[in-house]
């Protein structure tokens, strides 16, 4: 790929408010227990918060192209982010449980309008180059919420408590509105079919929905239940097993680095097999129950499965075309029903049989992206008939897809 990749303060925009979507999406985890304790809920109605926030997800997914068509792409993010940011402090503050559950709605759903708007922005800014953009995206994406967990521990433990870890997100994006908000004025376009009728999406397109669904279910099933695998199977204790989120989320991490460097050079089709395989390597010494293996391959699954979302999407919004946005809010629909539906098919299996069992639905999905995703190719790229094949011809499919 001869073609420079330029970062201008639109994607650094972008970037940042992701990170900040991210940040505030993964403190749900850590404050749970607090909100459980403080105001007296079960672990049933606890679970509600995750469950709100991707109903929240599953709204904006609905409405996005509307909202976006109506105010555009800047005004719409910088408004979803504040808007989310305001949930928040009901979150922080809510007395009720049924407050904090209707907090995390509307965090879902007001963030999520930034969340489902980037990605279309970003692929209509940079074309061919989008994977690159998407998978640096989720590095930021992934950097901001490692921190989520860590801010809370800390400053749980100083005199400033739990909640000044949610209240910092806001005075961060009024901070980052402040520098930014004359930088980015009128440098922010989605294609001019944006603002024109809707184009049915093509097939294609709803194959590569098909397939980030599967991949985020697999992310999002090893997020909820790896710790507690961790604890039940493997033995840890909990203290201990709960440090093992950061260890898969940080391989996350270093797997979208590494994936956005790699990209430079290496084909995205080849990157998502290989980062399937990887995944595939880690969970099988994962699921063998001892704690060294279980680790590695905790680790391994993560730094496999951090690029077959970003991969998954850049394909989607390729085959979108210039209906990116549209593109963009239908694959929000795609993470939000995985986010809200398998991790708690996997928990109804684990009660229904044990957890170790219930596992082995991240295979099944994996080899279900697997089989998908070589029928996507095929469809790209066609095998030649023996027609028209001359020897020596040399004819080369271009392999950069």
């Amino acid at each position: 790929m001869g073609q420079r990749f330029v970062r201008d303060s639109i994607t650094w925009l972008c970037y940042l408010l992701l990170g900040y979507y991210a940040y505030l999406m993964d403190i749900l985890g850590p404050v749970t227990p607090y909100l459980r304790d403080e105001l007296h809920a079960s672990y049933t109605l606890a679970s509600l918060h995750f469950s709100a926030f991707a109903v929240g997800m599953l709204g904006a997914g609905l409405v996005a192209e509307r909202v976006l068509r109506r105010f555009g792409p800047l005004a719409t993010i910088w408004w979803g982010s504040a808007g989310m940011g305001t949930a928040a402090l009901g979150l922080a503050l809510g007395q009720s449980p049924w407050v904090t559950i209707g907090a995390a709605l509307a965090m879902g759903f007001l963030g999520s309008l930034t969340l489902t708007t980037i990605p279309g922005l970003l692929s209509a800014r940079y074309g061919e180059q989008r994977a690159i953009a998407l998978t640096e995206l989720n590095v930021a994406g992934s950097l901001a919420g490692m921190a989520a967990p860590f801010a809370v521990g800390m400053l749980a433990r100083s005199a400033w408590g739990w909640r000044a870890a949610v209240f910092a997100a806001p005075v961060l994006l009024l901070g980052l509105w402040l520098g930014l908000r004359g930088k980015t004025q009128g440098g922010a376009a989605l294609p001019a079919q944006s603002a024109a009728v809707r184009r049915k999406l093509p097939g294609a397109f709803w194959l590569a929905w098909v397939l980030i669904f599967l991949v985020v279910s697999v992310e999002f099933c090893m997020v909820y239940w790896g710790a507690n695998f961790m604890e039940q199977v493997v033995g840890l204790k909990r203290a201990d097993a709960a440090l093992t989120g950061t260890l898969y989320l940080g391989a996350m991490l270093l797997g979208r680095w590494l994936g956005s460097r790699m990209l430079r050079w290496a084909a995205p089709r080849w990157m998502f097999l290989g980062s399937l395989a990887v995944a595939a390597a880690g969970f099988g010494l994962f699921i063998g129950g001892t704690a060294v293996p279980a680790l590695m391959g905790f680790f391994l699954t993560g730094l496999g499965v951090a690029n077959l979302y970003p991969l998954a999407l850049s394909s989607a919004l390729a085959a979108a075309g210039e209906a990116a946005d549209q593109g963009s809010a239908r694959a929000t629909l795609a993470s939000g029903t995985a986010i809200l539906g398998l991790p708690l098919l996997l928990g109804a299996l684990a009660d229904a049989l044990d957890l170790r069992t219930a596992f082995w639905l991240v295979p099944l999905l994996l080899c279900t992206a697997l089989g998908l995703f070589a029928y996507i190719q095929r469809q790209n790229h066609p095998r030649p008939s023996l027609e028209g094949v001359k020897l020596g011809a040399g004819s080369r499919a271009d392999s950069r897809n």
